[in-house]
């Protein structure tokens, strides 16, 4: 198991590429693991999710899983 921790480590580039397809992919497709918020995260989120509606909220969720893979690839090619 810290072989594979230690992999991550060293190619973390590549986790936050693969997380922001994972994200966009979900909000495109409609999971609703994506967008819809637990017990904690409806205070945090839950004036976003109000003000924007559910496909707003997707839109966001969408552009949050672009920032992850546009930092990813940053990262894989400055370092």
């Amino acid at each position: 198991m810290e072989h594979l921790f230690e992999a991550l480590k060293a190619h973390y580039q590549y986790v936050l590429i693969v997380g922001g397809l994972w994200f966009l992919i979900g909000a495109i497709r409609g999971w609703k693991w994506t967008y819809e918020a637990t017990l904690g995260d409806k205070i945090r989120h839950g004036f976003l999710f109000e003000a924007w509606g559910e496909k707003g909220y997707r839109i966001f969720i969408g552009i949050c899983g672009l920032l992850l893979i546009l930092c990813g690839v940053v990262f894989l090619w400055f370092g």
